[in-house]
């Protein structure tokens, strides 16, 4: 899932990165523990697609987190573009943005100001 992320977001290594990283897999592991069964299942075996069938689409060989960034990149392109594939891509995409997007530095930096777009303040 590392390498899926650091390839969705386009992340530059750096320690600020990995402790990022390691805090959405921390989410991750967490909210699928809480998820269910079938949504665990779904879940995985989309990443399992997104890490051995990817590759392939793009001529590249598995497994997609041996892959260099530009080899990620199409492959997950070639996923995309495939529509059996792409609702697998899309799974994970989801639930990784999810999750990405409310790490509070990540939020400020994507200019979320907590109010919605009328300008006024969200409600907990």
């Amino acid at each position: 899932m590392r390498a899926v992320a650091a390839t969705l977001f386009d992340l530059p290594a750096s320690p600020e990165v990995e402790r990022r990283l390691v805090w959405l897999l921390r989410e991750l592991d967490d909210f699928l523990r809480h998820a269910g069964p079938r949504a665990r299942a779904v879940f995985l075996a989309s990443l399992w697609a997104i890490e051995w069938t990817s590759p392939l689409l793009a001529g590249h060989r598995p497994p997609f987190s041996r892959l260099e960034r530009d080899g990620r990149l199409a492959a997950l392109h070639a996923m995309e573009r495939r529509t059996p594939t792409a609702l697998a891509l899309f799974g994970a995409k989801a639930t990784l943005s999810i999750l990405w997007f409310e790490h509070p530095r990540t939020a400020r930096e994507s200019g979320f100001d907590g109010c919605c777009q009328d300008g006024s303040e969200r409600r907990p």
